[in-house]
Order: structure tokens, then C-alpha cells, then sequence
């Protein structure tokens, strides 16, 4: 897990390095010196390639042109900045080589015939999917399937609309099971449409399809099938996720996908 936000951290800096690499597109040619007048009012010089290699003042920036003082100034701050991503960047993928190299490395180093006597201490992230797909895995819902749909995966399915949401699912690679056993603290057993691992965060999260929302009989329970997610702790938004549809509004394809997306951070 301190891999993991060490990439994370990694990647708020890429994020930033790139805000301000855009910034320097902007910016003017050569640097911003400063004096003080009469020892307290400041003014500004803009210094070119030949100010610079002459070690002269360079040109006063007048208060009309002050704008390019303010780029210059930017100029200077933005390059100290990427200085500094640089130096951070490299600390966390030495870091994160370490830690990679290291007690999670263990296990692999092992040869075969002795790593399949083994029960590891740290999971790598295949193996910790291996083991959480084979987890309960014959406490699935029960209820008939009439008229089932086949997945890209080999599962079954109760409508075409959750093909498509368990297609999407199996294309970009997100671990899930289909209407699998989830003990709630306080009120039973309730079986959610999708159960979806997070890798990253190795927690599991919910996806519920609820298809006929325009009757009414089904639109109640639907709701009270998520208040008991509520009432569990299973907050909507954080770790239940909802795709509505009615026989005036059919499923969207490209919003199922962009949810996946920010479901599990693809």
C-alpha cells in the first residue's frame, strides 16, 4: 500500500510538471533583475543574451509594461519548480526501485519448485486477484437465471444490459463477480449485480443495475435496496455505484464506461 501512494504521488507530479511546461510555452525570452529605488521602491529590468553575458542591468521595465515583468518573474518560479519535480521525481522511483527490489521481491526469487510451497506473506497484484476471485466463490445467488446472456468472460448474465456493463468490465481488465454472496453487518444477505475489485486500493466496491425504473413496484425496492447499503456503511458514490435505466431511457455505453473509469481509476 506505501507503493502505492508513492505512484500516486508520482503521478501528482507528472500532473504538475505538465501545468507548468504549459506555462513556460508563454513565456518571454531572457530574465527579470530587480533594484530598489531611493533604497525602497522596486524596479524592474528585463535582462536579454547580451545584458546577461555583458553583466549589464539590461532595460527598465516601465509601469505600462509591466506585464512582462510579471511573465518573467512566472519564467523564473516556473523553472525553479520543474528543478524541483525533477529532484522529487527521482527520490520516489529510487524509492519505489528499493521497495520493488526488496521483501515484496522475496517470493520470485525462489525458484519454482520451492515458490509453489509457499504461502507468501505479500501478495503482488496478481496473485491477490487470483486468490479474492477464488474466495467464496460458490456463494452466488441462487435465483433462476431465465433467458441468460453469455459474457466476453464465460459468466451468465440476467439481462443484455448487464453484457454490456460485464463485457466492460472484462475488457479493461477489472476484476469482478457476478451476483456474489455480500454478508451486511446489520440485515442479511444481499446480492449486489457486480462486486468489483479495486486493485489499487484491494477493496471491494458494489455496482448495482436497476432496468425498470419507470415501474413502480421496482423502483421501491430498488430503493430500499440501496438504503440497506446505506445502512450498512455502504455509502453511495464511495463504494456502491448505481446505472439506471427505464423503458423510455436505455443504458448509455459510453457513461458505463467512463463510471468503470472512475470506479477503479483506469
Amino acid at each position: 500500500m506505501e507503493n502505492e501512494k508513492m505512484y500516486e504521488e508520482l503521478n501528482n507530479l507528472r500532473q504538475l510538471e505538465k501545468k507548468v511546461k504549459q506555462s513556460l510555452k508563454n513565456a518571454p525570452e531572457g530574465r527579470l533583475h530587480t533594484g530598489l529605488a531611493k533604497g525602497q521602491y522596486p524596479q524592474y529590468y528585463a535582462l536579454d543574451n547580451v545584458s546577461l553575458e555583458n553583466k549589464l542591468r539590461g532595460k527598465y521595465i516601465r509601469k505600462p509594461e509591466m506585464e512582462l515583468a510579471v511573465k518573467l518573474a512566472q519564467k523564473e518560479y516556473d523553472l525553479a519548480i520543474l528543478k524541483e519535480i525533477e529532484k522529487e521525481k527521482a527520490k520516489i522511483n529510487s524509492y519505489i526501485r528499493i521497495k520493488e527490489d526488496g521483501i515484496g521481491n522475496v517470493y520470485h526469487k525462489l525458484p519454482y519448485a520451492k515458490r509453489i510451497l509457499v504461502s507468501p506473506y505479500i501478495l503482488d497484484d496478481e496473485q491477490y486477484i487470483e486468490n479474492w476471485k477464488n474466495k467464496n466463490v460458490d456463494n452466488i445467488n441462487t435465483y433462476p437465471l431465465i433467458d441468460a446472456y453469455d459474457t466476453e468472460k464465460g459468466d451468465k448474465v440476467r439481462s443484455k444490459s448487464e453484457k454490456i456493463i460485464a463485457d466492460k468490465l472484462h475488457l479493461l481488465n477489472i476484476p469482478y463477480k457476478y451476483e456474489a454472496e455480500l454478508r451486511l453487518k446489520d440485515d442479511g444477505i444481499i446480492f449486489p449485480d457486480f462486486t468489483i475489485l479495486r486493485i489499487k486500493k484491494r477493496e471491494e466496491v458494489y455496482l448495482e443495475h436497476f432496468g425498470m425504473m419507470d415501474n413502480p413496484e421496482y423502483c421501491r425496492k430498488a430503493i430500499e435496496k440501496i438504503e440497506r447499503y446505506e445502512k450498512n456503511g455502504i455509502a453511495l458514490g464511495e463504494k456502491l455505484f448505481v446505472v439506471f435505466e427505464s423503458s423510455l431511457k436505455s443504458i448509455n455505453i459510453g457513461q458505463v464506461e467512463l463510471l468503470l473509469h472512475r470506479i477503479c481509476g483506469k
